[in-house]
């Protein structure tokens, strides 16, 4: 059998395919003359249907019949054309058999091609020549291509009642019986292949058995199956994976050294002595990746330096990170350039390099997992860490390893840093963190401020009045890391509210907020709204002022930052509520947002409310001078930072 013949029917061998092994009982792969004359004679139509071979879209009737006759119709005595018949032909000329066993030929009709013709042979007109190809069409054909897989031990071992004709002498061979009455009963022809779940499993393959234009699941599975994909016998784990892409992926094993890594301890050498020093334990300094919470935190930073604190910053998950970078991307904010230019800076990502500690350091941790590196290294001191809470952070993750771990960090002795009354006001009600014994006692371990806007002044009429145009804005955050801003329920939300006439043709649709995509998304309609990357602060801010219409979502305790900003600028904003925030709380702090309940159906509703009302100019700038603090020396008051330093001291 030819390495080519071969490798198309090989069986697999556990998960992969058998190497092609030559074998001298199908000769080589004929010469370029005979295959141009066989492109001349063979009948496409008739050798496709009569065979069942299956088209393939990409290449022609003509290309499908010539490299199936060259791969496997060969060796299985199949004839090109009603004007000639391989197995009638070898039949009625023995000789021809002889050349072909040889290997000097490479069928009978590539020796009449050749020879016959010449010599006056007929090249006997396909009729059924025995009675059991008669009583069984194309099985003696696949026999051929069945042998070199068949396992006799197997068989009589799995089917008893053949062991007993051989006995009796009323079969030959095993082969032979499942040539004549094997096939018929569904039965395998080894330990790999299961005819009867095959034809069950590929309904469209048991139909075509029992149709006749497949000889049996087995004659498919190796000359076509495989090749499509299709299994030879149960496999669980497959079959799971071809209905459930990804669904036994071990994704657990895969995140387990990112896991571990996430809590390694960090190596502290610790001194007796030393001054006051407050340590920011974070992920990054990046300002590429920088939104809300980084930015507070610094200018929390900021107003703890004007009050003599030496500032030391670890990072923890970026090991590119330099604080050259960090004083590069931050150069034209003076105040923050000031704090990373007198900040110490210490990278410990993946590193064995040893921190000191000394009784007079105290540790800030900015996320949930700063905060288990923050506890360790507190605990050195004899006192609680600093935790400075932007969000309910194991909301991110499923309830997995993550979001457990995650959670536990809230469990430990800390005093607490709210962003923002609201945020502080889901940990009281839930009983999370500093709240988890009683109210007083969280209370008294807490402290929350308010989230400065960027943005600042009062509109003018002039600023709101686009000559007619309308423009609505987005906050589009598809990436995975910020699925909270539920990117999707956005879109259809507004894709329902276009279809259902709310927007006419003078509204334009853009998105803004995203870390790279930069791109056009259908809105149906002819409609479509330009998605585009994160701006700069100052371009944000300028940009906020040229739309009507805004939408912010947030599917967590965090109201986020955004739809006050939206509001604040003097647009209509359209925002969810969420288990903190109701919705006379959301109009408390401005009547230009319109809350909604979190459904497609609700914020559809939601879109048609604030479109009407972005009418009304007078009314969104006075909804512009919402309940919001403009003001970072506000947000952290003399007050609020002496309640911190009383923890801290």
């Amino acid at each position: 059998m030819s390495p080519a013949v071969r490798d198309k029917i090989a069986p697999p061998e556990s998960a992969a395919v058998i190497e092609a092994q030559p074998a001298d009982d199908i000769p080589e792969v004929p010469s370029k003359q005979f295959i141009a004359e066989l492109r001349r004679q063979i009948d496409p139509t008739w050798y496709i249907d009569y065979y069942g071979v299956l088209a393939d879209d990409k290449l022609s009737p003509l290309d499908v019949a010539v490299n199936h006759y060259l791969t496997l119709g060969a060796a299985f005595s199949f004839s090109p054309s009603r004007a000639f018949d391989e197995v009638g032909y070898r039949q009625f000329n023995p000789d021809v058999d002889k050349e072909i066993e040889a290997g000097r030929v490479f069928s009978g009709f590539e020796h009449f091609s050749n020879f016959g013709k010449k010599e006056g042979r007929r090249p006997a007109p396909v009729r059924e020549v025995s009675r059991w190809r008669a009583a069984h069409p194309m099985y003696s054909d696949m026999a051929r291509a069945v042998r070199a897989f068949f396992d006799p031990k197997w068989y009589v071992k799995t089917y008893p009642d053949v062991a007993a004709m051989l006995e009796q002498g009323t079969i030959p061979t095993p082969f032979m019986h499942y040539l004549t009455d094997g096939i018929a009963q569904d039965c395998s022809p080894n330990s790999w292949f299961d005819e009867a779940w095959y034809l069950i499993r590929y309904a469209d393959i048991g139909e075509a058995k029992k149709r006749g234009t497949v000889p049996s699941g087995f004659f498919h599975y190796l000359s076509s199956g495989r090749a499509e994909g299709r299994f030879g016998k149960a496999d669980t784990l497959r079959e799971i994976e071809e209905k459930y892409p990804g669904l036994t992926r071990p994704v657990g094993v895969e995140r387990l050294h990112d896991f571990e890594a996430k809590i390694a301890p960090i190596n502290v050498a610790v001194s007796r002595q030393g001054d006051l020093r407050l340590n920011v334990l974070l992920p990054t300094l990046d300002k590429n990746i920088m939104f809300g919470g980084y930015i507070a935190l610094l200018n929390f930073l900021v107003a703890m330096r004007e009050r003599g604190w030496p500032i030391r910053i670890l990072i923890l998950e970026d090991a590119r990170l330099s604080i050259d970078l960090s004083r590069l991307q931050f150069a034209k904010d003076k105040r923050i350039s000031d704090l990373l230019t007198n900040a110490e800076f210490v990278n410990l990502t993946g590193s064995s390099r040893v921190l000191d500690v000394t009784p007079g350091d105290r540790f800030l941790a900015y996320s949930m997992w700063m905060a288990h590196h923050a506890h360790r290294l507190a605990e050195h001191t004899g006192r609680r860490f600093a935790f400075f809470i932007q969000e309910y952070e194991p909301i991110f993750h499923a309830y997995d390893s993550w979001r457990a771990l995650g959670a536990s960090a809230y469990l430990k002795p800390h005093f607490a840093i709210f962003n923002s009354s609201l945020l502080r006001s889901f940990f009281k009600t839930r009983r999370y963190g500093v709240y988890a014994d009683a109210a007083d006692h969280g209370d008294a371990s807490s402290i929350a401020f308010e989230h400065t806007l960027s943005v600042s002044g009062t509109p003018s009429l002039a600023e709101l009045d686009h000559d007619g145009e309308k423009r609505l804005l987005f906050y589009a955050r598809p990436e995975a890391h910020a699925a909270r801003n539920l990117f999707e329920i956005g879109i259809i939300a507004l894709r329902r509210a276009i279809e259902a006439g709310t927007f006419g043709q003078e509204w334009r649709f853009d998105g803004v907020g995203t870390l790279g995509l930069d791109t056009e998304i259908d809105l149906g309609s002819g409609r479509a709204m330009h998605v585009r990357p994160k701006l700069e602060l100052g371009d944000y801010c300028a940009a906020l002022r040229r739309y009507d219409l805004g939408l912010s979502l947030m599917y967590a305790p965090h109201p986020s930052v955004v739809p006050f900003e939206m509001a604040a600028s003097g647009m209509v904003v359209v925002t969810n509520t969420f288990d903190n925030r109701d919705k006379d709380t959301l109009v408390a702090i401005s009547p230009n947002i319109v809350p909604s309940a979190l459904s497609i159906e609700d914020l559809t509703s939601a879109l048609k409310v604030a479109q009407r009302q972005t009418a009304d100019l007078p009314a969104r700038i006075a909804g512009s001078n919402g309940n919001w603090v403009n003001d970072w020396k506000n947000s952290f008051s003399e007050a609020f930072l002496d309640s911190v330093e009383r923890e801290l001291r």
